[in-house]
């Protein structure tokens, strides 16, 4: 294997900071199986760098890709991991996703996903995970999410990175004002779940960790309280488990309803 250039380290170790991913529009995925999934799902792969030491795997899949190898200093530098698995790709942007959809007039036809102002990396990364499950492949970012391409974000995708379409928008009012589809919204006040049978071409809309939806949203006429019925006692879901919950009424809800 070839050693990675003293240039080429340098340029990748920049991807760990966000306004570097986006300048360079490329991104850095760790580990065997992230690895593995971005050459299967056919991204660009600029590079595939492998630690001093570490071998490849039996059957493991370059997909024709250069691949380097580098000292274990110059890997901790490209790494974001304490302990990585001693193998990284640098993976290009696609042509669609993690653009804006600030020119759109309004929503495109569903089944999607728009999130709040979700802010923790890992419930991010579990929710794209869990929209991937269900077959659901457009999410819509607002401004105030982590960054898609955070490194903890990306691990807890666990390869659904590279299955889902993630945009964003800095003007979620107007995407959603104007939207033409319905667009059910996770609140403590709204219809039941339980008794609400979701047309597959909506989207649910899931809000920030700790304050929910904006409550100016609800007052859309897209906009569609809906509620998660309890029967214990503790106050609140995770925002991952509530879309995880609207994602399957989504997915199969009307079905089992014409059942």
């Amino acid at each position: 294997m070839e050693e990675l250039s003293k240039a080429k380290i340098k340029i990748f170790a920049a991807l760990q900071v966000k306004k570097y991913r986006y300048r360079h529009r490329r991104f850095v995925v760790e580990g065997w199986k992230m690895v593995q999934e971005a050459i299967l799902e056919r991204w660009k792969v600029e590079a595939i760098v492998v630690r001093e030491g570490v071998e490849l795997k039996s059957g493991f899949d370059l997909g024709g890709y250069p691949c380097f190898q580098t000292s274990e200093e110059a890997f901790q530098k490209l790494s974001s991991q304490t302990h990585p698995e001693g193998i990284l790709a640098i993976v290009e942007f696609p042509e669609t996703g993690f653009g804006k959809m600030d020119e759109l007039d309004s929503l495109p036809e569903g089944p999607g996903l728009i999130l709040q102002d979700i802010q923790d990396p890992g419930n991010l990364g579990t929710i794209l995970r869990t929209a991937d499950w269900f077959g659901i492949k457009q999410v819509i970012c607002s401004k105030g999410c982590s960054d898609i391409l955070n490194p903890k974000v990306l691990r807890a995708t666990m390869g659904a990175i590279f299955r889902v379409e993630v945009s964003y928008t800095s003007d979620l009012t107007r995407l959603l004002r104007e939207s033409k589809q319905t667009i059910w919204a996770a609140d403590m006040e709204g219809e039941n779940l339980a008794e609400t049978p979701l047309a597959p071409e909506s989207w649910v809309l899931i809000g920030n960790e700790a304050n929910g939806i904006d409550r100016d949203f609800l007052k859309l006429p897209a906009v569609k309280p809906l509620t998660i019925p309890r029967i214990g006692k503790t106050e609140s879901l995770n925002a991952g488990m509530a879309a995880g919950i609207l994602m399957w009424q989504l997915s199969f809800g009307s079905q089992s309803g014409q059942n």
